[in-house]
């Protein structure tokens, strides 16, 4: 039904309507194309390298696309006008809307006609007739060809442009943490940011201007050649850093306090553990703990401190504050320590008065209570241990001597240094050392007199 006459009013109005519609289609389609980010920002953008080159042809094919479409729409105009001039067109007006809807009627611009061969042969000779449907094959091969350059284009920006503008967020968050921080901000923070800055700005402009150059940059780290993954660590090490002085801003004053306290605390601590010594080297002979100075070094680190307060130095206070609060809790150890050991020696040399005063009682019990050999031995013992210093040493030997001798089975009556108790007694005894402490006369030995047990002396000892 394509020849003359073979076309009816109905055939005519159907057509029609399909090609409007099919115009309508192509008219939607460009207007989505120009309103599409990646072409408006083509548009806008000063483009260089590859993505300039295909986006002048490009931009060649989206206008000769709107001029193709004009085509389109100029001949279906017509054969409109046509169709509107009566109800029931003649046999004539049929004829004549069946050659423009069918046949070559579509005179559109020729393709790679020169402007000399333009101006030699005439304005013409630039122009071909195509038919609807081979105007539309055209145009979807123009259109695909335009499509896959802003396509491209969009694809790599919005792969790294939104990474870009990530850093580019950062930046403003460190920057307001930087003014928040005022003259206490470091310099070198400042720098750091300032670089990270200038870097991304070069990697933005180039992804700017030649988008296609860096398609490959999508899936990595590096944009431009600028590692982005890098820049966002020194801006985070930064904001880190910033944050902790902000942190030390607000809390300098409740964490001054607190350390003074401590060292006050440690300084009352600390005379107290020498009066603690000097009661402990009365009543102990040998060596003795000393009780460490901490105090003073202390308090020079609590005055420099606060003399960096004083200059705003936030990032030299920060560290040296750090470490006045480590170096008082490691003091607070190491005096509690050396208390510990004094509180030892004490302690030793009262268990070792509990254990003679227990075997004594052993002694009374088994019904030894007035073996001279071991009274000998037991007043040797007591005689050391209740004497003002303490030789624990000794003590602890003569201790010992006395409790093998409770525990022994016949040693009653032995009186110790003659020849069975040496035998029987501790010189067999691998270890053990001989004491050459005689017994102190009684009134002439310096007693611990806080300390003497019942049965020996006034009171038991509570140091």
């Amino acid at each position: 039904m394509t020849g003359p006459g073979a076309w009816t009013r109905e055939h005519v109005d159907r057509e029609i309507a399909r090609l409007e519609a099919e115009r309508d289609s192509i008219a939607a389609g460009l207007m989505a194309l120009e309103e599409h980010p990646g072409r408006r920002l083509l548009e806008g953008a000063v483009l260089d390298g590859r993505t300039r080159e295909r986006w002048d042809a490009c931009r060649a094919d989206i206008g000769r696309l709107w001029d193709l479409h004009a085509a389109y729409g100029g001949v279906l105009d017509e054969a409109r006008a046509v169709r509107g001039r009566r109800l029931r067109p003649t046999r004539a007006e049929l004829d004549e809307l069946a050659r423009l809807l069918t046949t070559a009627s579509i005179r559109v611009p020729g393709r790679d006609v020169s402007i000399i061969r333009r101006e030699l042969v005439g304005p013409d000779a630039s122009l071909r007739a195509v038919t609807f449907d081979e105007l539309v094959a055209e145009m979807n091969t123009v259109w695909q060809r335009a499509t896959r350059v802003v396509a491209a284009v969009d694809d790599v920006w919005s792969a790294l442009l939104p990474r870009l503008d990530r850093v580019e967020a950062a930046i403003a968050e460190t920057d307001a943490l930087l003014d928040r921080l005022g003259a206490a901000a470091p310099p070198a923070e400042a720098g750091i940011v300032a670089e990270v800055r200038r870097r991304l700005g070069d990697a933005r402009a180039r992804v700017a201007a030649d988008p296609l150059r860096f398609a490959a940059d999508k899936g990595g780290s590096v944009v431009a050649g600028v590692d982005v993954d890098a820049l966002e660590n020194d801006l985070h090490d930064v904001r880190d850093r910033l944050r902790h002085l902000r942190q030390l801003q607000e809390r300098y004053e409740e964490r001054l306090g607190r350390v003074t306290a401590d060292v006050d605390a440690l300084a009352a601590d600390e005379a107290e553990g020498r009066r603690r010594r000097a009661h402990v080297v009365t009543r102990i002979a040998g060596p003795v703990p000393e009780i460490p100075a901490l105090v003073g070094p202390l308090r020079a680190g609590v005055d420099q401190v606060a003399a960096l307060r004083a200059r705003e130095a936030w990032s030299e206070l920060s560290s040296h504050l750090g470490a006045l609060e480590r170096d008082t809790t490691a003091s607070a150890e190491r005096l509690r320590t050396a208390r510990d050991d004094l509180d030892a020696l004490m302690a030793r040399r009262a268990e070792l008065r509990g254990l003679l005063q227990a075997y004594r009682a052993m002694a009374g019990g088994r019904g030894r209570g007035e073996d001279e050999a071991l009274e000998e031995l037991h007043h040797r013992a007591y005689t050391v241990l209740w004497r003002a210093p303490c030789d624990l040493d000794v003590a602890a030997g003569l201790v010992a001597d006395y409790q093998h001798a409770v525990t022994t089975p016949g040693f009653a009556n032995r009186r110790p240094g003659t020849r069975e108790a040496t035998a029987s007694g501790r010189a067999d005894r691998p270890g053990t050392h001989h004491h050459t402490v005689r017994p102190a006369p009684r009134g002439i030995h310096h007693e611990d007199r806080a300390a003497r047990p019942r049965g020996e002396g006034e009171n038991h000892d509570t140091v």
